[in-house]
């Protein structure tokens, strides 16, 4: 497909996007490219499933080559800032100022990868950045059973929470400096959906919750539920949420549920047997607009008086499943997360050092899982890891 032209402010941007973009797609891709083009910040959200990550990759590759091209022909490849020379018009001779623009860094991340996410934690962690917040919003939806290549985790739960869980833990650290530096708490917000209630059942006959997180038949195709899957990985946002709030310092964690918007996520629907009967029913009463999505997202991002811990959707706190508040199975859910991360980056002689890797998702080094203290005890929490417990008993996989 040829090269999609944006323009910027008289500068021609050329975006190579692998297929006609859609309006929501142009929209993001031009605010990026504004973002790039005059040195700004810009804090941008679009839906799961809308290609947000796309638009940002192929935005800032074209920003890029605009700029590389730039270098040659102007300031002779410089490697710190690039320097335009601009004319403007005012009485006498043609007078020149040089205007600088801000170095943009790219970093790749291959949420499929546990050590793509630490590859990419140390690259961040050279830059010696300050970090006042982590926005975990990649997600796949409604998946036919598969695993993840190298690590072996099922898809839904290894891209929607384990790479986002072990990102927010090898950066822990980075966000609670900074936190201490400038006064401010730091952020998380995990993208959650109300497709959390859909998790699997792993109790029968009881009436404590019914449904959660089935650790048994986690990687296995016993079973298999796309939805149940989908509704797993996204019920594991909330609680990740409420267990970082209750052990990070100086940082204040959301999950939101920005809804759902345009015709991506149908699209992925659409690639699983009946996921289109399923779309087309909850649809009406899940789809809502860009500007409704991107609120939440930017209320729990820039507002400092939310409480933490917290369900949201439609800009209000919102009440979400009971298995999502149970503190036991937001304890083991770290402590699986955790373990699953040790083994698999045992696969490659990474080892951990002490017993303090256990956890949540707080902070940490930059080979474990770490998570820092509440005031008055000092150094870091030490979680020590029980023998696995099956929250809700036996599995009934399969007997649904």
């Amino acid at each position: 497909m040829p090269p999609i032209p944006i323009v910027v402010q008289s500068t021609t941007y050329k975006v190579h996007f692998p297929f006609a973009p859609y309006p929501c797609q142009m929209v993001m891709m031009e605010k990026i490219l504004f973002a790039l083009h005059n040195g700004q910040n810009a804090l941008l959200e679009s839906p799961t499933g809308t290609g947000k990550t796309l638009c940002l990759l192929c935005a800032s590759l074209a920003f890029a080559e605009e700029r590389r091209k730039r270098k040659r022909g102007v300031t002779g490849g410089s490697k710190t800032t690039t320097t335009t020379t601009t004319t403007t018009e005012k009485r006498g001779p043609e007078k020149h100022k040089k205007v600088k623009t801000k170095e943009v860094i790219i970093l790749k991340c291959d949420l499929s990868s546990v050590h793509s996410v630490k590859s990419f934690c140390r690259e961040f962690q050279k830059l010696a950045l300050p970090l006042h917040g982590i926005l975990c919003l990649a997600g796949v939806v409604v998946r036919p059973f598969a695993l993840t290549k190298p690590d072996g985790v099922e898809t839904h739960f290894a891209i929607n929470h384990l790479s986002h869980y072990a990102m927010v833990s090898f950066l822990g650290d980075e966000l609670t400096r900074t936190a201490a530096v400038t006064g401010n708490d730091g952020k998380v917000v995990l993208i959650s959906s109300n497709a959390h209630h859909w998790s699997y059942r792993v109790r029968r006959g009881t009436t404590k919750p019914s449904r959660g997180i089935d650790f048994e038949n986690l990687n296995s195709s016993y079973g298999y539920s796309a939805i149940n899957s989908y509704g797993q990985s996204k019920l594991c946002p909330i609680l990740h949420a409420w267990r970082i709030s209750e052990t990070m310092n100086g940082v204040r964690a959301f999950a939101v549920n920005p809804g759902q918007f345009g015709e991506e996520l149908s699209k992925q629907f659409g690639e699983y047997f009946g996921g289109s009967i399923v779309h087309s029913l909850v649809a009406p009463f899940t789809k809502v607009s860009v500007e409704v999505a991107s609120a939440t997202v930017l209320l729990c991002l820039t507002n400092s008086g939310l409480p933490p811990g917290v369900y949201y959707s439609e800009c209000k706190p919102t009440r979400s499943s009971l298995p999502s508040r149970d503190p036991r199975l937001a304890t083991q859910l770290c402590e699986e997360s955790d373990e699953m991360i040790r083994e698999i980056l045992a696969k490659k002689g990474i080892e951990f050092s002490g017993g303090n890797e256990g956890g949540g998702g707080g902070g940490g080094s930059s080979d474990s899982p770490r998570v820092p203290r509440s005031p008055g005890h000092g150094g870091m929490m030490m979680m020590t890891s029980p023998t696995k417990m099956s929250i809700g008993g036996d599995s009934p996989r399969g007997t649904k």
